[in-house]
């Protein structure tokens, strides 16, 4: 009976440990289970976190090439002309420029050019750069023209003098640009508001081509205001023929003549525009002429002279 007790107490020790062993590994599989399950759902939020700051740079880049586009479209927008329109490439050329156009009221001409990859208009009196139209900005008008738009600087002490805009309105009127102030002081000698009309293109002294290169023939000699004359080109011609080309040079900046022979000599010229009495032009000579044809004057003058038998 005592052993039979013992044997069962002995086989209930063993029952209580497997039941304890058993337990035990529910415990470490449930405390398993939970954990990955905790590491699913961080993997989970992270893997969230992560699609959220994806879409949101993917919203961000839209937003940038919309912006981009936006900008792009606007600004091509601007200079975007049809062919009936006036273009920049009909106005701008390379520097020292090609076309360019005289003001109706004074002897300002306005010559477009590009000169280091940038548009400027350039104001000459008689070949000398007076101002310059700089920062430009182009706009399109109603009637198809182009609208430049700039600072205007003065190139003597380089002050700046106020804004302006230069239109040509339209093809059909590309001849004759309007110079308008829309800030500043007004100007005392430019033709600010004026009107100019085509006057060719360019020289080297600034001035128009039309009585040179393509009515040379019009002329005893064409470029008197580019170079000096050498002496095999007057030797042969004779003192009445010396008198017209010496003023030939006069006549090229408007100088009118009350003589006869030489109203009627110059008023057959295409290109003579007689503006200036000669008590006007006496007091603008030393301004209109260049060294060139100050020089060629004094050359000429002096041999015709000396075939006269003039002395001093």
């Amino acid at each position: 009976m005592k052993r039979t007790m013992m044997k069962t107490k002995g086989t209930g020790a063993v029952l209580q440990k497997s039941l304890a062993i058993v337990f035990l590994g529910l415990l470490l599989s449930l405390s398993l289970v939970s954990c990955k399950g905790n590491s699913q759902a961080k993997g989970s939020e992270g893997t969230k976190a992560e699609e959220s700051t994806s879409v949101k740079a993917e919203e961000k880049a839209d937003e940038s090439t919309v912006a981009t586009e936006e900008s792009t479209s606007a600004g091509s927008e601007e200079l975007s002309y049809d062919s009936g329109a006036v273009n920049k490439s009909n106005i701008f050329a390379s520097y020292p420029g090609d076309a360019m156009w005289k003001s109706t009221a004074n002897e300002y001409m306005l010559i477009p050019y590009i000169k280091d990859g940038k548009e400027q208009i350039e104001f000459r009196l008689y070949g000398e750069a007076k101002f310059l139209l700089e920062g430009l900005s182009f706009s399109k008008t109603e009637q198809n023209g182009l609208k430049v738009s700039g600072k205007m600087r003065n190139l003597k002490d380089n002050s700046w003098n106020g804004d302006a805009d230069v239109t040509w309105n339209s093809l059909e009127t590309i001849d004759y640009p309007i110079v308008t102030l829309t800030n500043g002081t007004e100007f005392t000698d430019v033709d600010m508001g004026g009107d100019y009309s085509y006057a060719g293109l360019v020289n080297s002294t600034g001035q128009s081509n039309a009585g040179t290169a393509t009515n040379a023939s019009e002329f005893i000699f064409p470029y008197a205001n580019e170079r000096l004359i050498a002496r095999g080109e007057y030797e042969s011609l004779d003192a009445a023929t010396l008198r017209l080309a010496i003023n030939e040079i006069y006549a090229r900046h408007g100088r009118q003549y009350d003589t006869q022979d030489l109203n009627a000599y110059f008023s057959s010229k295409s290109w003579y525009r007689p503006q200036y009495s000669k008590s006007e032009y006496d007091k603008i000579e030393s301004q209109v002429l260049n060294s060139y044809e100050r020089e060629n004057i004094k050359i000429l003058t002096g041999y015709r002279d000396s075939l006269l038998g003039k002395v001093g």
